[in-house]
C-alpha cells in the first residue's frame, strides 16, 4: 500500500510598511531626498521575496506631490500579501521677483509723461507655486525682452 501525503502551504505572508511621511522641498529644489526602512515580508515557511512594485526607493528625490510606495512579498507556494506607503512632498518655498532698479530722469515736452526702456521683472518659482494644475516643473521663467513702458510723473 503507498500513501501519497500532500502538504501545501495556505498560510499568508505578512509584510508591513512603514507609516506616511511628509516633508517640505528641500531648498532651491522641486523635490526631497527621502529614506526609510524598505519593508522586508516574511512567511512561515523558508524563501519569501519582497519586491517594490510602485514609488522610488529609499534615498531617492521625491518630487513635490504624492508618491505612493507599494511593496509584495511572494512566498514559495505563490501565496501574496501587499503593503503601500505615500510619501508627501510640500513646495514651501515662497516664489522670488526680481524687479528693476528706480528710474529717475525729466518729462518729455507736452503731456506729463516719460518714456523710458526697462526689463519687466522675472519671477523665479518653485513647482506648484499659484497655479499646481498647469505646472510641475521647477524653473525660472525666460528673461523677457525690453518693452517700453508709459508711466506718469508725478
Amino acid at each position: 500500500m503507498q500513501l501519497t501525503v500532500v502538504i501545501s502551504d495556505s498560510e499568508l505572508p505578512t509584510i508591513t510598511c512603514p507609516v506616511n511621511i511628509t516633508g517640505n522641498n528641500d531648498p532651491g529644489l522641486c523635490s526631497k531626498v527621502v529614506t526609510f526602512s524598505a519593508p522586508v515580508g516574511a512567511d512561515n515557511c523558508a524563501g519569501p521575496t519582497t519586491t517594490q512594485t510602485a514609488g522610488l526607493a529609499s534615498g531617492s528625490a521625491f518630487p513635490v506631490g504624492t508618491t505612493t510606495n507599494a511593496y509584495l512579498v511572494t512566498d514559495a507556494a505563490g501565496n501574496t500579501a501587499t503593503c503601500s506607503f505615500t510619501v508627501v512632498i510640500s513646495d514651501n518655498e515662497l516664489p522670488t521677483i526680481t524687479c528693476p532698479a528706480n528710474i529717475t530722469g525729466n518729462n518729455d515736452p507736452g503731456p506729463l509723461l516719460q518714456s523710458r526702456d526697462f526689463l519687466a521683472p522675472v519671477a523665479l518659482t518653485t513647482a506648484l507655486d499659484h497655479l499646481p494644475r498647469r505646472s510641475q516643473a521647477c524653473q525660472a521663467a525666460p528673461p523677457s525682452p525690453w518693452v517700453q513702458r508709459r508711466m506718469p510723473i508725478l
